[in-house]
């Protein structure tokens, strides 16, 4: 398949990097500008969080579809926008960069706890994600700017929340806590998943970089361990990687309908429980406690 490409980015050093380094691809200073010279397929948001809305609304006003990074859904106002446009442009692909769900672990995880659901086991899913900072490779430093951008939660919780909508749509934010300075603030998150439910914990004030869905896959169910060696999405180079997939399942995928409403309900999806975990952090009385179930996690 032959693909033309352009880039757009406000920064001119920035820009004509990326466009040399994708062999002469055309420049542009905005994603307007891009839209408005036309002859587009697919608009590939890559900006700050509090850019992507406005980005995807011009996308989809232009007939073209979209794949955006996370997170979207930082607020409830986010998230009537974002179900707005949907309901303007049917059949427009709005879909969420969300890659992990192409890990082995993930996989291994998902299917354990899917056949817990058609059994009616109960069943807890726990994740954890520690890192010693923001990501020092974010242009202009956005990540540390929380209230705006979306913080450890947006950055990475985002994640987690798209992989329980992928187990149920029955997925629901029911507690969370933010707490911590900007840029080395933490999150709690607990979620209700039919039968089972999931705790997210994440950090910008660790030591290294942790996630627990990591090297090993430990299942425990009905008493037996299964281990299996996975990759590390506390990795750089694994969970780039993870891109290729991601990107080889949207280009052989692009016209199927059914698939573009999946990915479409699940950046809908992701982006209320987003939403709905920041208004419950907002909350003081808010506080993540305990709660039964076997256990399925993924290191």
């Amino acid at each position: 398949m032959s693909l033309r490409v352009g880039v757009c980015d406000p920064d001119r050093e920035r820009r004509t990097a990326v466009a040399t380094a994708l062999g002469g691809a055309r420049r542009y200073p905005d994603a307007t500008a891009m839209l408005h010279a036309g002859g587009l397929d697919l608009l590939v948001i890559a900006s700050p969080p509090s850019c992507h809305l406005e980005a995807l609304t011009a996308a989809a006003e232009h007939g073209v579809d979209v794949l955006c990074e996370k997170p979207l859904g930082l607020t409830a106002g986010d998230v009537s926008a974002l179900e707005q446009v949907a309901r303007q442009h049917p059949g427009r692909l709005l879909a969420t960069v969300h890659q992990y769900r192409h890990a082995p672990a993930w996989t291994v995880l998902a299917r354990a706890v899917r056949a817990s659901l058609r059994s009616g086991v109960p069943f807890r899913v726990e994740a954890e994600v520690e890192r010693p900072g923001t990501d020092p490779l974010s242009s202009g430093g956005w990540r540390a700017h929380a209230d705006r951008e979306g913080g450890i939660l947006g950055d990475h919780g985002s994640h987690y929340l798209a992989l329980c909508h992928d187990l149920t749509p029955l997925a629901r934010v029911i507690a969370c806590r933010r707490h911590g300075a900007a840029g080395r603030e933490g999150a709690s998150v607990r979620l209700r998943l039919g039968l089972g439910e999931a705790r997210i914990e994440l950090t910008y004030a660790g030591e290294r970089r942790r996630n627990r869905v990591a090297d090993a896959l430990t299942v425990v169910r009905r008493g037996r361990t299964t281990q299996g060696a996975v990759g590390a999405l506390s990795r750089r180079d694994f969970v780039n990687r993870l891109y290729q997939p991601m990107y080889r399942d949207l280009v052989t995928r692009l016209g199927d309908d059914a698939w573009r409403a999946d990915r479409t309900a699940e950046t809908m999806a992701t982006a209320r429980l987003l939403s709905g975990a920041f208004s419950l952090a907002a909350r003081p009385a808010t506080q993540i406690d305990g709660g039964a179930g076997r256990a399925a996690a993924v290191r």
